[in-house]
């Protein structure tokens, strides 16, 4: 009889592992669920942000288009020139200031370098400082390919945005802008708005 007890002594305790080591595998199991439902939660309300931002965005670069610019003063190291002296001919403009993400400036500038030096477009960038001490050590740390200025004033107001965001216009002879648009931190020199650009505006059979 004490062999029977003893018997389904150790079954009922083995049992009791089982299910305690089943309900540990689940509880884990369920966490780690949870836990990856959280993260698909959470990236999905990112891309609903993200998506909401380059909505504004658009809206902000249509209101853009077909504005005339006006004649700003900008500087140099030299000296200054009027806007109107020194676009002749349709131009991207690069606008930006000192609030604008480092890695998104430094990768635009790369991706303008390499479109200036093959000589594909007529590029200036224009740098938004009250300081030239700033505009002196950005020339400092950073090759440029083509006419970087600076100035105090806003390009353009419709364009300004809560994350300071770098911008490109074109604009024609009548200094009237074209084809606006806000800088995104994952653009790349093969992207259809620089390929756009350059057959729009920048080849032989280009009519403005």
């Amino acid at each position: 009889m004490n062999k029977i007890l003893s018997f389904f002594k150790k079954d009922i305790f083995i049992f009791i592992l089982v299910v305690v080591a089943v309900g540990f595998y689940f509880r884990k199991k369920t966490k780690s669920l949870s836990k990856q439902n959280y993260a698909l939660y959470r990236e999905y309300f990112v891309l609903q942000d993200e998506q909401k931002i380059l909505n504004e965005y658009k809206k902000m670069e249509w209101k853009s288009n077909g504005l005339v610019l006006d004649d700003i003063v900008f500087e140099d190291k030299k000296s200054s020139s009027h806007f109107y002296e020194i676009v002749n001919l349709p131009t991207l403009i690069f606008y930006f200031n000192k609030y604008a993400c480092p890695p998104c400036v430094n990768k635009y500038i790369e991706i303008l370098n390499s479109l200036g030096k093959e000589g594909k477009m007529n590029i200036i960038g224009i740098y938004n400082s009250e300081s030239i001490i700033d505009y002196e050590i950005l020339l400092r740390d950073n090759k440029f390919n083509f006419k970087l200025y600076y100035c105090n004033d806003n390009l353009m107001s419709t364009l300004d945005t809560d994350s300071d965001s770098p911008y490109f216009i074109i604009v024609d002879t009548g200094y009237k802008v074209h084809d606006a648009r806000i800088g995104i931190p994952n653009d790349s020199i093969a992207n259809p708005y620089f390929e756009m650009l350059q057959r729009k505006w920048f080849n032989e059979s280009a009519s403005y």
